[in-house]
């Protein structure tokens, strides 16, 4: 039986927890910042842990593992990247046969381009600082693997509805989404395969236009549509996701977020 410990049992890994307790090959250990949750995990089977990252706590239990999969969304703080380097360092972490660490599409540059997972990123150029400072921790650790995701959506996250009855621009953008249920697919492929020191984007294949998608759901899910006032030149930034389907296999559930549930 392998052990697989989840850091950050959020919106995305408390689904992905009590889907790889399916296996009956896996026992699930799982964090929370929150005191109130440890029974919520406890009763879905996972054993639970407290691990708030901005408090020294000891990871010696939960990093006992065969598979680490982190997925706390990375913050603007010091001690985000103070609690991943100390996880880095960790007298556990060589001995995790795989670590999966859920990263961001925002790593890339802000400019019109389609992005595949072999552009050279560094300080200067990519939007969001924190994620590559992230990723270049994680990156210096064995047999890690990291997942780029674009915008995650499904089931309560809808996206447009933030938006709803509010003005925005660049109604003709095409969008970079990605569904939980293959996000969650594609870390169980990743865990089967038994892929290691990769870096993947996911992202559903398909592109729609921004006001495609927000408007099919203001219709779909009823709230009010957003306000298009496109004044702004269309910047349109593809996130490739090639890679997943070819070395993977992997077929999505979701290609288009046009259909997504």
């Amino acid at each position: 039986m392998n052990t697989i410990s989840i850091i950050g049992c959020g919106w995305l890994g408390f689904d992905l927890a009590k889907e790889l307790l399916k296996n009956s090959n896996y026992r699930v250990k799982g964090s929370t910042t929150s005191s109130n949750k440890l029974s919520v995990l406890k009763d879905n089977g996972i054993l639970p842990f407290l691990i708030d990252t901005t408090k020294r706590i000891s990871l010696d239990e939960i990093l006992i593992c065969d598979i680490l999969i982190i997925t706390i969304p990375p913050k603007e703080n010091e001690s985000y990247l103070k609690f991943l380097h100390t996880l880095s360092k960790h007298k556990h972490i060589s001995n995790i046969k795989q670590i999966l660490f859920i990263s961001s599409t925002s790593i890339y540059p802000s400019i019109k381009k389609e992005f595949k997972e072999d552009e050279i990123i560094n300080r200067n150029n990519t939007s969001k600082k924190v994620v590559y400072d992230a990723e270049q921790i994680i990156l210096s650790i064995n047999n890690s693997v990291i997942l780029r995701c674009a915008g995650l959506m499904g089931y309560n996250r809808i996206a447009g509805k933030y938006f709803a009855n509010k003005t925005i621009t660049c109604q003709n953008e095409r969008v970079n989404y990605i569904h939980k249920d293959d996000v969650i697919n594609i870390i169980k492929s990743v865990i089967q395969k038994n892929i290691h020191n990769e870096i993947y984007n996911l992202c559903s294949p398909i592109h729609p236009k921004k006001a495609e998608v927000y408007l099919l759901n203001a219709k779909k899910y009823n709230f009010l549509a957003p306000i298009f006032k496109d004044n702004l030149p269309t910047k349109n930034r593809i996130i490739n996701t090639d890679k997943v389907i070819e070395e993977l296999g992997y077929v999505y559930k979701y290609n288009n977020p046009l259909n997504y549930d």
